[in-house]
């Protein structure tokens, strides 16, 4: 029969107890079970203020030498934060020396947890432990569905156990104790361990039995036999017969008439000249030359009064008894006449009081807007000059700034008549 070590660690006495039940079940098999704890890292002032129960004095402590002595082992993990807590991580740290010398290797191990809630590493806490096994050589044991079928699938009730091996939920105070279905778990765990482990130990056994067998064979005292006579054998002359085979006949071989040769002309085509391309005449619009625009006063004067005939001249500005000829009363020959309204010539004239170029644009828009009026009597009559002195004041302060220059300073014009006061007097009639 196996030899099988149930070994844990528990603070407040969860995994204890479930320890005892997996123990009952692997004693169930005939199988030799030991019961044993891991030594405790904590001080004894912590687990007082952390409220453990003192440690079952009845359970001996085991050492990583204690479990060279068994076959297999099933081992009370309770979970720290998904792992295994210290004391586990600090035994198997003393392993060192055995890891070494393969002193696990080929034994077997199941895994059996504790956790605070549903979900607190039930499986996770397993997987975390297999690692140490499997540099140590020990092949792990799962409890698997086949034999806790209906325990691991009841929801009626909350409980631990999954596949990887039988648990229990402690609760988030550890209040909750191990309830009836986990150990449950925990025997059928423990029996289904031990059944493995008798197969295995018995297998040696079995195969022993026909070695036993052979060597007896070999110490039994064999007769020796007489060698046979050996036989004679004449030999047999078999005449062999060998027929003449004909010479086959000569094989005429007529000769190939000769092929005349092919003569295998190049056959060429005329690859078509391509067609002329004809290329329509571009007409080029001719452009006319854009006619300068005058850019000074000076010129756009001279342009605009091309043709005109003065009638009279205004007298000097500031005297209001001269008359002056009336704009209506010019005559142009050959084209139409252009009358100077009194009203547009204040309007216009009202912004080129600082002699701007807008002077320049203004005087252009003056002319070309006048109507044209019927020829009139060149001598002017008393009505006309009336028309001429009530208007005269708009016309002495607009006439200024359009003689001269752009650029000029602006003079003011004395009463007496000057040469450059006859100039303006002839631009005003245009």
């Amino acid at each position: 029969m196996s030899k099988i070590a149930v070994v844990y660690y528990s603070t407040y006495g969860h995994v204890a107890t479930l320890a005892h039940a997996v123990k009952e079940g692997a004693e169930k098999t005939g199988a030799h079970v030991d019961l044993y704890q891991i030594p405790e890292t904590l001080p004894q002032e912590v687990l007082e203020k952390m409220h453990a129960p003192p440690k079952n004095a009845d359970v001996p402590v085991a050492s990583p030498a204690t479990l060279l002595e068994y076959d297999g082992f099933l081992l009370g993990v309770p979970t720290r934060y998904g792992n295994f807590p210290a004391q586990w991580k600090s035994f198997f740290d003393a392993s060192g020396q055995i890891w070494q010398t393969g002193g696990y290797h080929g034994k077997f191990a199941g895994i059996f947890v504790s956790t605070a809630s549903q979900h607190g590493g039930q499986e996770s806490t397993v997987l975390a432990t297999v690692s140490t096994l499997t540099h140590h050589g020990i092949s792990y044991v799962p409890l698997g569905y086949s034999k806790a079928f209906q325990q691991l699938t009841d929801i009626n009730e909350i409980s631990g156990g999954s596949a990887y091996g039988s648990s229990t939920i402690a609760g988030g105070d550890g209040s909750r104790q191990v309830s009836d279905q986990e150990k449950e778990l925990g025997r059928i765990q423990g029996e289904q361990f031990a059944i493995l482990l008798n197969k295995t130990k018995a297998t040696p056994a079995t195969e022993a039995a026909p070695v036993a067998e052979a060597a007896v064979a070999e110490a039994t005292p064999v007769e020796a036999t007489p060698e046979p006579t050996p036989a004679v054998v004449e030999p047999v002359v078999v005449p062999t017969v060998v027929e003449a085979v004909p010479e086959p006949a000569s094989a005429v071989v007529e000769p190939t008439p000769e092929l005349a040769p092919v003569v295998v002309e190049p056959v060429v085509e005329a690859t078509p000249e391509p067609a002329p391309a004809v290329v329509e005449p571009v007409v080029v619009p001719v452009v006319e030359p854009t006619p300068v625009v005058a850019t000074s006063a000076a010129e756009l004067i001279a342009e605009r009064t091309a043709g005109m005939k003065v009638v009279d001249v205004i007298p000097p500005i500031g005297e209001a008894t001269v008359p002056v000829a009336a704009p209506a009363a010019v005559v142009v020959e050959p084209t139409p006449v252009v009358e100077v309204a009194p009203a547009a010539v204040v309007v216009e004239a009202t912004p080129v009081v600082e002699a701007t170029p807008v002077v320049v644009e203004a005087t252009p828009v003056v002319v070309e807007a006048a109507p044209a009026a019927e020829p009139v009597v060149a001598e002017a009559t008393p009505a006309t000059v009336e028309a001429t002195e009530e208007v005269k004041p708009a016309t002495t302060e607009a006439a200024e700034p359009d003689v001269r220059s752009p650029k000029s300073p602006r003079r003011k014009t004395k009463s007496s008549g000057t040469a450059e006061g006859e100039k303006k007097k002839k631009c005003l009639i245009q």
